[in-house]
């Protein structure tokens, strides 16, 4: 796959500068852990071996648990499951795929993709928690102040805020080392809060006669943006992406900081920000739902069409009366589902 994907594939499995981490449900371990690596070394051609599992728990557990679908096991033949295929038929980003699932990620015990919960989340969580704070602050700053980064001296509310965020993005950075992106994502919750609560506290679109408090909350909240860009990368890069763009955070500075920082560039005028998290209107799911059920219903028929289920009937004392083993086969094709 890799020697597929560039033609400098040998970099990735002979590197002595890579390091291998592989991410994996519970059924695939024996094989990535002991088959794979076995036939690498059996191979003596320089190939690197696996680093790191991800792991939810030092010798507790060395695998994640499943993700199921409405509780159900996916299954690809029998049309259980939402597919690559089937995300992109929609009109749900891809990023929001990506942060449901890493969001509700099996680590501890297996979860269920729901497109109701899918849609709940975005809604309820992605928008309420990340997505309003930085529309509002990119756009009060733009609308307020022709969205100019200026030079802002901090107050102790700042200063306050400073040690919050230093601290979830310490306990951040310590959760994605040890592969826990549930617990990284809740950090970057913690850290759109701390925004928020701010926001709110400094009332930033009342300017008449406190214009310096102001424009000092809204250059602070554009940074408090920057960070979350850089943080929310590994689960949402194509909305990142476009919120480096828009408030034109220079190449150099986008790499997570040890702690937080100022990494906007005085002198910059950010642009009209978009709405990055549209919402999902119930209707919609409603209309997904529906057209997975019908799916689901049709691949089914198929599927047992081509797979017929046998019921095997035990009656040792019919034996005679068969006139072969007591094992009766009956062959029987089912054609709907409730």
């Amino acid at each position: 796959m890799t020697a597929n994907y560039t033609e400098h594939w040998e970099k990735w499995w002979k590197g002595s500068n890579v390091r291998l981490v592989n991410f994996m449900a519970k059924d695939n371990i024996p094989f990535h852990t002991v088959v794979f690596p076995s036939t690498l070394i059996g191979a003596n051609d320089g190939y690197i071996c696996l680093n790191d599992i991800s792991s939810t728990g030092f010798m507790v557990r060395l695998f994640i648990e499943y993700l199921n679908y409405d509780n159900q096991k996916f299954s690809k033949s029998r049309g259980i499951g939402i597919f690559g295929n089937d995300a992109m038929n929609t009109t749900i980003k891809s990023d929001v795929y990506r942060l449901y699932l890493l969001a509700n990620r099996p680590e501890t015990h297996d979860t269920s993709f729901s497109w109701d919960d899918l849609q709940i989340r975005n809604d309820g969580e992605f928008i309420a928690s990340i997505g309003n704070f930085v529309n509002r602050a990119l756009s009060l700053l733009h609308t307020k102040f022709n969205g100019e980064i200026r030079k802002i001296e901090l107050s102790d509310d700042e200063c306050s805020v400073v040690t919050q965020i230093d601290k979830s993005l310490d306990d951040y950075i310590n959760a994605m080392k040890s592969y826990k992106f549930r617990e990284a994502y809740a950090h970057i919750c913690h850290i759109a809060h701390h925004g928020n609560r701010y926001f709110q506290q400094m009332e930033p679109w009342v300017v008449k006669g406190r214009e310096e408090k102001v424009i000092t909350a809204l250059i602070f909240s554009a940074n408090i943006v920057a960070l979350l860009s850089l943080i929310l990368e590994p689960f949402a890069p194509e909305i990142c992406g476009q919120i480096r763009q828009d408030i034109k955070l220079e190449p150099e500075k986008c790499v997570i900081p040890p702690g937080f920082v100022k990494l906007l560039t005085d002198g910059t005028i950010i642009n009209k920000p978009p709405i990055y998290f549209p919402k999902i209107k119930p209707e919609y799911i409603k209309s997904l739902k529906i057209s997975s059920v019908k799916r689901t219903k049709l691949l089914q028929n198929e599927f047992y069409k081509e797979n017929p289920v046998k019921i095997i009937f035990k009656f040792p004392h019919l034996t005679d009366y068969f006139n072969r083993s007591y094992l009766h086969c009956l062959t029987f094709e089912q054609y709907d589902f409730w």
